[in-house]
């Protein structure tokens, strides 16, 4: 009977959790594919305490948090996904990617508390489903919109030895990985030092989330495998079109007074976020409560009185802040009012093929893989160009390039050229670098209404 009840307990948030990252996915996904997800997910657990069984035990929490926990668990997930969405179908884009990461983070919480529930009590249950489980989502899908862009990013059929592409797509995979075994050996850290160490376990949650609630954002711009494929385009190729398509858009938008403004606040209350994030309170009340009444109650586990305040108060008032707050931010005023302010320069743009004919124009941004031109609708898919910009001190960066794309008709994107550099010089590298400031500095300074 106990068993039976940690095991429920067990599942409560595995569910929440998908009710509420699968209401914010319009694609529609059949039962069977989502339950593939889950039980790899599920899979990916046992693989992970198998291996943690065999590795040597050591007294260092270093080692433990991060490669013990972190690193063997992740990598065991990098794998799946990898797999995963290697066979995906020809209409794969970028939320279906980070939709079944999460999905493989939810099976692998959910293994993980059952094999808890057999070797623990209840109260050790409550406390990872507050903080392990939405741990494990955060991370599967970050992971997964990694590794799903790196699929969609380049061509890796065609071009063989080590190019930018290869680069581009290496430097994906290590993102990847990287990142969730940092939050993931930074939250097991926390929990294993103890004492003051565990207030660190709300803030890697929040930051975590904010960071998977922005990429999901960024996900929605990118368009399918399918669609991307007959455009001749790659993820990389449309990130360049939607941030030129954004940075026109926010020039006019910004000098049209009576613009409607974007709030960052929504004011929405979805039932099952509400009923959670109420849940998490009352959850966290009944521990305050409870620790009122039996103040040494938590000290007979060997749990001390911080990490008894942060496991059973504040990670449930985290859980309750995310459920009920976090679809009220609007994660496009950020991405309008500050990722997407244009940072432009002029330029000079010499055609090869036609006794370097000079046409000076202006890139609203740059990014190491090249940069979109407006207006420069003459240019011909394929065409080798010299760029040259401007540097302080009148020195000039010069960069040769390929036309990569060019849309004279689509009024639905910018009119213009995407063009992709071509062994870019030490001098442009440097350029680069001073713009990449200029524009950092633009978009951490209050935007002006």
């Amino acid at each position: 009977m106990a068993y039976f009840l940690k095991t429920s307990i067990s599942i409560v948030p595995v569910v929440l959790f998908f009710i509420l990252y699968s209401r914010n996915f319009v694609f529609e996904r059949s039962l069977f594919w989502q339950s593939k997800a889950f039980f790899f997910g599920i899979l990916s657990s046992v693989f992970a305490i198998l291996i943690q069984q065999q590795l040597p035990s050591t007294e260092s929490n270093h080692v433990r948090a991060f490669i013990h926990a972190g690193l063997v668990e992740e990598s065991i997930r990098f794998l799946i996904l990898y797999i995963r969405i290697r066979r995906s179908s020809e209409s794969f884009t970028l939320m279906e990617g980070v939709f079944d990461g999460i999905l493989v983070g939810l099976g692998f919480a959910f293994a993980e508390n059952l094999h808890y529930s057999a070797s623990y009590p209840g109260y050790v249950i409550l406390l990872r489903c507050v903080s392990s489980v939405p741990m494990h989502v955060f991370c599967a899908g970050i992971m997964a919109y990694f590794l799903s862009y790196r699929y969609l990013c380049g061509d890796g059929k065609t071009r063989r030895g080590l190019n930018y592409f290869s680069g581009r797509r290496l430097f994906l995979a290590f993102w990847a990985l990287s990142i969730p075994v940092l939050f993931h050996g930074g939250f097991d850290l926390a929990l294993f030092k103890g004492g003051i160490a565990n207030y660190w376990i709300a803030p890697i949650l929040i930051v975590a989330f904010g960071f998977l609630e922005y990429l999901i954002a960024d996900a929605r711009m990118v368009l399918g495998k399918n669609v991307l494929e007959a455009l001749s385009l790659d993820a990389d190729d449309m990130d360049v079109i939607a941030r030129q398509r954004d940075h026109e858009k926010w020039l006019s938008h910004y000098q049209d007074e009576s613009r409607d403004t974007v709030p960052l606040f929504l004011n929405q209350w979805e039932i099952p976020r509400t009923i959670g994030g109420i849940a998490m309170i009352l959850l966290a009340a009944v521990f305050l409560v409870w620790r009122m009444i039996h103040p040494g109650f938590f000290a007979t586990f060997g749990i001390d009185k911080h990490a008894e305040l942060a496991l059973t108060v504040l990670l449930p008032l985290l859980v309750a802040l995310i459920l009920l707050f976090g679809d009220k931010i609007n994660y496009m005023f950020i991405r309008e009012n500050m990722l997407r302010v244009p940072s432009s320069t002029v330029l000079a743009l010499f055609r090869i093929h036609k006794s370097d004919e000079r046409m000076d124009t202006m890139a609203l941004d740059i990014l190491p893989r090249g940069m979109f031109l407006s207006g420069m609708e003459d240019l011909n898919h394929g065409e080798r160009v010299r760029i040259e910009v401007q540097r302080r001190g009148g020195k000039v960066a010069v960069v040769d390039a390929r036309v990569k794309w060019v849309n004279r008709h689509n009024r639905h994107l910018p009119s213009g050229a995407l063009v992709q550099f071509v062994r870019p010089g030490p001098g442009f590298l440097i350029f680069t670098i001073g713009f990449k400031i200029h524009k950092l500095w633009r978009k951490l300074r209050p935007i002006s209404r």
